[in-house]
């Protein structure tokens, strides 16, 4: 489950089912328990793997204040923190992972309020430990302060292992996510207690930002990017509802290609425009619902393939305002009351628009209901 968000502000509020806390296996130490600082200070707990072939955690970006201290998990029981053994160099921070355990638990401390440079090779993790190498973390806790608005990275490039990545719970002060959150095996991710409300920037790298074989739940986030950062293609119910957008469009162009897992989409927003759907969900053969109430398609230009393979689709909200050429006709399961909403969301159609639509769907219109699209323009084909 991927939580990073509440029911937008404005929009009619969508209860999916409670997102699922990971349940750790037994012999993990409750590292959520561990106690995180007030105020503006920075501290972060990471679980480590000690049975790896990777010997050190390193740190880099950090400020002469930066301590790194280490306790060991021997049966049941977490021991004391210990920072005797940090090295330093430079601005980096190394510690020697314990070989009498299975687990050790790091934590670093930052007294000059941030840990992590804004630098695309230093991010929350990085691979500049001196044994080279991803690092094995299998989870991440804790509260990171920013004394001017910069960025957690948190993926492969910045070093974290893409196969052993578990599990993130963070609160970020002052701060935002860049480049995303890559870790295939994510089983959980909460971000600020799961509550963005519009308050963190998620600038993320366009192409993959989140990959997740579970649920995405990202409420009122906000992007300063044109195109919308993709969701992987393993995704099962995806719920983006409230995004913003900085120059108030984004375009949705292959976003949710070929994602064979998903299931539902909801994209209610309050009026953000939506520049181009062309191939989004093309290949999404298991998708039944697709939301955008609220979404302003006045200026989408591009349409193409954007519901082709959509066999499954049953609910489909187009939002208000498309004015061009949109082919439904490979989405046979519609009802009614979709076909209904998309038609009364129409714009005034340009040159020569059709609605195209399975035989099966013009069997469910009326004359009259017919009447309203061609009424502004449309011919249903």
């Amino acid at each position: 489950m991927i939580y990073l968000g509440r029911d937008p502000v404005g929009i009619a509020t969508y209860n999916p089912v409670s997102p699922e806390e990971w349940v750790k296996p037994d012999a993990w130490p409750d590292i959520e328990a561990l106690p995180v600082p007030s105020g503006n200070e920075s501290r972060v707990y990471y679980l480590y793997d000690c049975t790896t072939p990777v010997r050190y955690a390193g740190f880099s970006g950090c400020t002469s204040g930066t301590d790194v201290a280490i306790a060991s998990y021997v049966n049941g029981t977490l021991s004391a923190f210990d920072s005797s053994a940090m090295e330093v160099d430079g601005g980096s921070r190394y510690i020697r992972l314990p070989d009498d355990c299975d687990y050790a638990v790091v934590r670093v401390d930052d007294g000059g309020k941030y840990a992590f440079a804004n630098n695309s090779s230093r991010g929350l993790y990085s691979q500049s430990n001196n044994h080279g190498g991803n690092q094995p973390c299998l989870w991440m806790y804790g509260k990171i302060y920013k004394s001017s608005q910069d960025s957690v990275y948190v993926n492969q490039s910045a070093g974290i292992d893409p196969l052993t990545l578990q599990r993130v719970r963070l609160e970020l002060t002052n701060m935002g996510i860049g480049y995303g959150f890559l870790a295939s095996p994510l089983k959980s991710l909460i971000l600020n207690g799961g509550d963005f409300h519009g308050e963190g920037l998620l600038w993320t790298g366009i192409t993959v930002a989140i990959r997740t074989e579970g649920d995405i739940i990202l409420r009122n986030a906000r992007t300063d990017q044109t195109v919308l950062f993709g969701v992987g293609t393993n995704c099962r119910n995806c719920d983006l509802s409230g995004l913003m957008a900085d120059g108030g469009k984004i375009g949705l162009s292959t976003r949710f290609q070929n994602n064979r897992g998903i299931t539902s989409l909801l994209l209610r927003t309050n009026g953000l425009k939506i520049t181009t759907i062309q191939n989004a969900f093309n290949g999404c053969v298991n998708i039944k619902t697709i939301d955008m109430t609220g979404c302003d398609l006045s200026e989408c230009t591009n349409t193409g393939g954007a519901f082709s393979s959509c066999y499954a689709l049953e609910n489909l909200n187009l939002g208000s305002g498309l004015t061009i050429t949109t082919d439904l006709t490979n989405c046979l399961l519609l009802t009614h009351d979709s076909l209904m909403t998309v038609i009364n969301g129409l714009g005034t159609a340009s040159s020569g628009a059709q609605l195209k639509l399975s035989g099966a769907s013009k069997g469910l219109l009326s004359a009259d209901e017919i009447a309203v699209a061609t009424g502004k323009g449309w011919t249903i084909a």
